[in-house]
């Protein structure tokens, strides 16, 4: 392991494992905040990884992520946080995995016990977030 970065990634791939760098520079940065490093592993044990996906899915996992999320002291809940959980929630549509997507909405997105933790500039940034879902997803709202 010599010579690699914290921002590389081991990822299943069809059966095999290889290592490949995050394309995304936002995510190093990302990491530094406790909470936001938490929320982007989750992030990458489901990413094309159906089994872990349902996992997630059918063992309450989207709404304990929600509750633990509630229980972080508001020093810590941030435009990071916000931001991983815009890369997860990104990350699940793509998967194009509906019932994940839609308990990310319900128990993360939409609680708003988690988001009023957050500073004013904080809070207009969730809510541009969330205007930005419903316009660009009509069908499911």
């Amino acid at each position: 392991m010599k010579g690699r970065t914290v921002s590389e990634l081991i990822t299943p791939v069809e059966g095999h494992w290889v290592v490949s760098t995050s394309t995304k520079a936002s995510e190093s940065r990302l990491e530094r905040s406790l909470v936001a490093a938490f929320i982007l592993i989750v992030k990458h044990l489901i990413q094309r990884h159906p089994i872990n996906q349902d996992n997630l899915t059918h063992a309450r996992g989207v709404a304990t992520l929600g509750a633990l999320v509630q229980k972080v002291p508001s020093t810590l809940i941030d435009v990071n946080v916000l931001i991983a959980i815009q890369l997860l929630i990104e990350h699940v549509s793509l998967e194009k995995n509906m019932q994940l997507l839609q308990q990310m909405y319900q128990y993360v997105l939409f609680d708003f016990h988690i988001w009023n933790h957050g500073d004013f500039p904080f809070q207009i940034g969730h809510i541009q977030y969330l205007s930005t879902i419903i316009k660009e997803s009509r069908r499911v709202f």
